[in-house]
């Protein structure tokens, strides 16, 4: 497995006010003075391209009717369970073209740095790579982030806890794993886990399945974490703590910590080391 290599800031909405988190201000850009060299040097930067600004106007409109049966919902189960009922739900981590550069190191269809969003494309005609084997998304909640990378993978396998979303997924035509079935060794070209983690009641031992079982020796885990950290795990309509901790002590949203702070506590007491 390839070690970590790239890193964004990704703004995709505003943050949830639940479990004690405050809301942080909106931006694309860390203070790479407050990083140590080894994470400024593998910065990749990205801006709001066209693809991005779309959902993002979508987002400010969301349906007031699925909104109040979700609500109703959330007495009698999950929020992410009501969320899937009710036909919502959606998250946005990276366009097309974004993930395309952090996968393949290519600047076809991304934005420059300068927030010149004129080359930016949802086209997969800007990938002429060669398809590769397989994929596995942990995780992957309503299937739209599944879409977006799907187009580069033969095959596509994900996980979900949620029984609504695991539904949405297999209409989708995604071969759904079953949740206690374990993952097939050494099988996968890239293992995606996407604003998993702090939702993960075993978020460590998640990470060493996903290194040592899940992802081929030349391959990739491409992991998006929710910064400042701010973990719990969703037990029917209540919130619980994960079961296991992870070490970010300093890293805390609750406690103030900044984005900076938490992605340096992630990456130094838990990527590294795991």
């Amino acid at each position: 497995m390839k070690s970590l290599v790239n890193w964004m800031l990704s703004t995709g909405g505003p943050a949830s006010a639940e479990a004690g988190r405050k809301r942080p201000t909106i931006r694309y850009e860390a203070d790479l003075r407050r990083l140590p060299q080894s994470l400024v040097d593998t910065y990749v930067l990205m801006q709001q391209d066209a693809e991005t600004k779309s959902w993002l106007e979508t987002a400010k409109n969301p349906s007031t009717w699925r909104g109040i049966f979700a609500d109703c919902l959330r007495p009698y189960m999950s929020r992410t369970t009501a969320n899937g009922i009710a036909g919502r739900g959606g998250m946005f981590i990276f366009s097309r073209a974004q993930i395309e550069e952090l996968l393949f190191g290519s600047t076809t269809g991304s934005t420059t740095s300068s927030g010149d969003d004129s080359l930016a494309s949802s086209s997969p005609l800007l990938c002429p790579r060669k398809k590769l084997d397989s994929i596995i998304d942990i995780g992957a909640g309503d299937g739209g982030i599944t879409k977006l990378i799907a187009f580069y993978f033969n095959s596509v396998h994900v996980t979900e806890d949620s029984t609504a979303m695991r539904w949405r997924l297999s209409r989708m035509g995604y071969k759904v794993l079953p949740v206690n079935d374990p993952i097939r060794v050494n099988s996968y070209n890239v293992v995606s886990c996407l604003n998993v983690l702090d939702r993960a009641d075993r978020p460590l031992s998640l990470l060493k399945s996903l290194r040592d079982a899940a992802v081929r020796p030349d391959g990739v885990v491409l992991l998006a974490v929710v910064l400042p950290w701010c973990p719990f795990v969703e037990d029917g309509n209540k919130q619980k703590v994960p079961a296991e901790l992870l070490p970010m002590a300093g890293g805390e949203c609750c406690k103030g910590a900044s984005f900076e702070t938490s992605l340096e506590k992630l990456v130094t007491n838990v990527i590294e080391p795991a």
